[in-house]
């Protein structure tokens, strides 16, 4: 839409030029009035007005006085001036200032309607050279851009000489990179975002959008080198980056005196997308922001990370139902991977490993869920795709909470019942009290007071007694002792025999004879 400003110092002829033609079907709308030159004139500096309507006798600014200072600012500004009979002659004097016409008061529709088609034909011949000659620059922009980065170099004299050509002669060069966290969005996603990029860059004269070998960015002629500053770069192209499918990344490099040196700049931000995966979500990636993302990013070897530990605790607390507990440990398992330097792929490795081991051992307690769970345990596979280390432990966690809702809510079971059914079904673990508490998120300690309470037991007693129960039950079935006692949890063979023996009275050899 064309912006319209309508000048005249009597109200009721104000309110009449807004309502006596729908503007909107002629491309324009109505973003101002004034009641005086000097408000006009005003309003004008503060707006994009492409159609000024003036009367031409107003006190103090009249309105050739108006259309004189206005061409002053804008030659290119259309204005139609508006008069009574008596004016006629006077009227004349603003050909000079080449008006685009003369409507006689009171303003008949049609008179207003032939002028609107004729200037707005006229706006949309001026508008498209301007497209065609701004995209004669940008093309230009980006070939030079594009050349820079890929090594090659010109003399400081051409450099000068070629940058104030296409009006980059700026303080400082920093390249942004803008890329897509859906890596399936492709080259048609790519040249989508391209666009946008260049309707931003249009819009605040920021800086030029290109694309280089894959990658889509923005050489910005502000330099940016704090939080802050990043802060309201983001939120300068959020709005309409929101439309892209995934989510982004935005990784900036540092600021460049010289345009010949946008490599450098670029060669950075390139270095912070690799390792966008460990990074948070929603933050501009740079040397300010984000000083390390990943101890050693090119380590091939996975760091020494319990991930057997993990697994059994994550099946535990699916086991029981916790899923702040396993949200917790999906969180602490990224942490200690991110901290001990893993690649991205060895961490999705390690998390594919976890929640697949994790779910056999559940679908094999539940064996009601084998259908729901294989193909839970399939889906395992998509996590290799994610681009981010943050997106991919919540579609973790929203899979894993779907399956422990699959379970169904316990009736009325205590915490301590929920203890004692875990115990009954995990005896042969390496099982701790401590690891329950962590498990249920209670104090060790406290949590060991209400299981004696309950059961009358202490909790190691307990476990022993549920061991030796289950031992009698195996050698009555013929197993040997060392083969029992590794089934119900002892790896010591001599440990089982003191256990057993004093719950019993007798060895575990004596009890298999008799």
């Amino acid at each position: 839409m064309y912006r319209v400003m309508i000048v005249d110092d009597e109200p009721l002829i104000r309110e009449g030029l807004q309502t006596i033609v729908e503007w909107e079907s002629y491309g324009f709308e109505v973003a101002a009035t004034a009641a005086d030159g000097l408000d006009a004139l005003s309003s004008f500096n503060e707006m994009q007005i492409d159609l000024v309507i003036a009367d031409i006798r107003m006190p103090g600014m009249d309105g050739l006085k108006l259309i004189e200072a206005l061409r002053r600012q804008d030659k290119h500004c259309h204005i139609l001036i508006s008069s009574g009979y008596a004016d006629f002659e006077y009227a004349k004097r603003a050909i000079e200032f080449k008006v685009d016409g003369y409507i006689l008061k009171p303003v008949e529709e049609e008179d207003l309607i032939g002028y609107l088609e004729q200037i707005r034909a006229e706006l949309d011949k001026r508008s498209e050279q301007h497209q065609f000659l701004q995209n004669e620059v940008e093309r230009h922009r980006e070939v030079l851009i594009q050349t820079l980065l890929n090594g090659s170099h010109l003399k400081p004299d051409a450099m000068d000489a070629r940058a104030g050509q296409l009006q980059m002669n700026w303080k400082s060069y920093q390249v942004a990179l803008v890329v897509p966290d859906d890596q399936a969005e492709g080259s048609k996603g790519a040249a989508e975002l391209k666009r946008i990029l260049s309707r931003i860059m249009e819009r605040h004269k920021t800086g030029v959008a290109f694309t280089h070998d894959q990658y889509t960015g923005i050489l910005l002629s502000d330099a940016y080198r704090s939080d802050d500053a990043l802060q309201r770069l983001s939120e300068l192209m959020e709005p309409e980056l929101r439309s892209v499918r995934g989510g982004i990344t935005i990784a900036i490099g540092a600021p460049e005196v010289h345009l010949g040196q946008i490599k450098s700049s670029f060669d950075e931000a390139l270095q912070f997308v690799k390792q966008r995966f460990f990074a948070p979500v929603n933050r501009v990636l740079s040397r300010w922001t984000t000083p390390a993302l990943s101890g050693t990013p090119d380590k091939k070897d996975r760091a020494e990370i319990d991930i057997e530990s993990y697994t059994g605790q994550l099946f535990y607390a699916m086991d029981v139902g916790n899923k702040q507990s396993m949200a917790h440990l999906i969180g602490q398992a990224g942490r200690e991977m991110t901290e001990s330097g893993l690649t991205e792929q060895a961490v999705k490795t390690n998390y594919a490993q976890m929640v697949a081991t994790a779910l056999n051992r559940i679908i094999e307690r539940y064996p009601e869920l084998k259908s729901a769970g294989q193909e839970t345990i399939a889906w395992v596979a998509t996590l290799y795709g994610h681009s981010r280390m943050e997106m991919l432990q919540r579609e973790i966690i929203g899979r894993l909470d779907a399956v422990i809702d699959s379970l169904g809510e316990a009736d009325s079971d205590t915490l301590v019942k929920k203890m004692v059914d875990f115990i009954e079904r995990n005896y042969s673990d390496h099982l701790k009290l401590e690891t329950l508490a962590e498990i249920f998120n209670y104090n060790s300690a406290y949590l060991g007071k209400l299981f004696k309470n309950y059961t009358g037991e202490y909790f190691n007693t307990y476990l022993d007694k549920v061991r030796i129960k289950n031992a009698r039950k195996l050698l009555e079935e013929g197993l040997k002792v060392y083969q029992v006692a590794e089934r119900v949890g002892y790896t010591n063979v001599d440990y089982f025999h003191t256990k057993f023996k004093k719950y019993i009275g007798m060895s575990p050899s004596a009890y298999k004879n008799k």
